[in-house]
């Protein structure tokens, strides 16, 4: 039964013109946003830290990557931005599963978003992540119908590579060679070479990249716990949708090295 269970959450259908009206309707928020290069956020992967770090770069009237949030497809980036190159931070799936799950448990604190109803059924569930790993370890048809509800009712779960990016292994070659992907630990490297790259610059005052929120408990703790190591396997087969797709843009691994 476990075989066929995929809680990946791919994007809503939309019409072409929606898209497009969608894609259109976009005004970059950084005063030096350069329509060539284009950031896109997805959930968890240290965009609240990286997005501060592209403002404090535009404060200082340096060049940034147009950051584009949540609601963005790599679909609806190719129109609006079709000859931009497109970056995205890449978090090990599980891992970024489980800060979201934690970031939403505690209200989105420090800076706090409150639950929506169907988020506080949820976390009547699931009081910690403890029982949230146990159900994903579990083929209990209660378990899995309450994680189908959690996965598409909690956003940072429901926006993962698979919704931003759709089925990207059918696309052509041609628009995903100017695809880059940043793995997370890297970002204090290879973020600041970006700006420098772009601006063309080996500026020694860059605004430093840090990390804004950092969660008590790393998740990548809880993706390794011993507890779980056994049904790890079994876990990520149940989101393999969101594996093949982050393996997929792991090909796309930025050069520090290349000139933009």
């Amino acid at each position: 039964m476990s075989n066929n269970i995929d809680f990946t959450q791919t994007r809503p259908p939309e019409t072409r013109f929606k898209t497009l009206v969608r894609a259109y309707s976009h005004k970059p928020k950084n005063k030096f946003g350069d329509s060539k290069y284009v950031f896109m956020h997805v959930g968890k992967t240290g965009g609240t830290s990286i997005n501060a770090f592209f403002q404090n770069c535009d404060k200082a009237g340096l060049r940034v990557p147009i950051v584009l949030n949540h609601n963005w497809s790599f679909q609806m980036a190719r129109l609006r931005y079709p000859k931009a190159k497109i970056f995205v931070v890449l978090r090990d799936p599980l891992e970024r599963i489980i800060s979201g799950f934690n970031f939403r448990l505690r209200e989105g604190r420090p800076a706090g978003h409150p639950w929506t109803a169907n988020e506080a059924i949820v976390y009547s569930h699931f009081g910690n992540v403890d029982f949230f790993m146990d159900a994903l370890c579990s083929d209990e048809p209660r378990d899995i119908s309450a994680l189908r509800f959690c996965f598409k009712n909690i956003n940072h779960l429901r926006r993962g590579y698979r919704y931003h990016f759709g089925d990207i292994r059918n696309e052509p070659n041609r628009s995903t060679k100017t695809l880059h992907a940043i793995p997370i630990g890297d970002i204090d490297l290879s973020l600041p070479k970006l700006i420098q790259n772009l601006n063309k610059t080996e500026s020694a005052d860059m605004p430093k990249v840090g990390n804004m929120y950092k969660s008590p408990t790393p998740s990548s703790n809880l993706a390794e716990d011993e507890k779980y190591i056994d049904y790890l396997q079994k876990v990520k087969s149940k989101i393999k949708s969101e594996y093949d797709t982050y393996n997929f843009l792991n090909g796309c691994i930025y050069n520090n090295n290349y000139q933009i």
